[in-house]
Parts: structure tokens; sequence; C-alpha cells
């Protein structure tokens, strides 16, 4: 039970977190580009906790059927997903500099964009190549 109790506070913990950090950093009156951008950080945080609500079940789903909790072929899934997104939020992070010179966006949106599309880059290849299976190499 301590090992179910752990994974879901943490990940209640973070939400509670993230949603009193975006609602005390308010909305400035100039412009509506911080009014998306909040929907967008909302939006991903809310995403990423149903994602871990998901793998939480989906581990005891596992547990009880007698499976082991990471074989071979998800840590190799895991793993081929971590290089996948690396490898593209490497271009992420260049179109983000590129937006940086020519733009007069403030850093820390930019740090926040950048991030949330590591997150959302390693989650869709991860379930890219869960569903659509993984190559022998």
């Amino acid at each position: 039970m301590k090992k179910l109790f752990l994974p879901i506070s943490t990940l209640t913990f973070v939400l509670v977190i993230a949603g009193i950090l975006i609602y005390q950093t308010g909305t400035p009156e100039n412009g509506t580009i911080f009014i998306y951008s909040e929907i967008i950080h909302v939006g991903t945080v809310v995403l990423l906790f149903i994602l871990g609500i998901y793998f939480a079940v989906q581990r005891i789903i596992s547990r009880e059927k007698g499976l082991p909790e990471d074989d071979e072929l998800s840590k190799r899934i895991t793993q081929k997903a971590a290089a996948i997104s690396f490898y593209i939020s490497l271009f992420i992070w260049l179109v983000l500099l590129y937006i940086l010179n020519n733009t007069t966006i403030d850093i820390s949106v930019l740090f926040s964009y950048g991030f949330i599309g590591m997150s959302l880059t390693f989650v869709l290849s991860w379930f890219l190549l869960n569903h659509g299976g993984i190559q022998n190499d």
C-alpha cells in the first residue's frame, strides 16, 4: 500500500502546488498571450497528472496479475522514447532561442514553453513506441 500511496500523493502534491503558483502569478492587464500561456500551463499540468494516475493504475493492475513491474521491453521502450525526445528537444530549444532573439517575449515564458515541449515530446514518443511497437535494432 505504501508503494501505491507515494506516487499518487506526489502527483496530487505537484498538481496542487502548480495550481497555487499559476493562481498567484495572476494575469497582467496588457496582452492576451499571457492568458493563453496560463491555459497551456494548466492544461499540461492536468495532462501530466492524468498520465501519472494512468501509470499508477496500470502498475496496480500488473501487480495484481502477478506480472513484473519493469520488464525488458518496457525499459527498452522508455529508453528509446527518452532518446527520441532528447533529440527532438534540441530542435525545440533552437527554435525557442531563435524566437528569443527576434521577439520581446520574456525568457521565463520561453523556458516554460521549452519544458512543456520536452515533456509533451517524451509523452508522445513513449505513446507512439508503446502502441506502435519497437523495431529490433
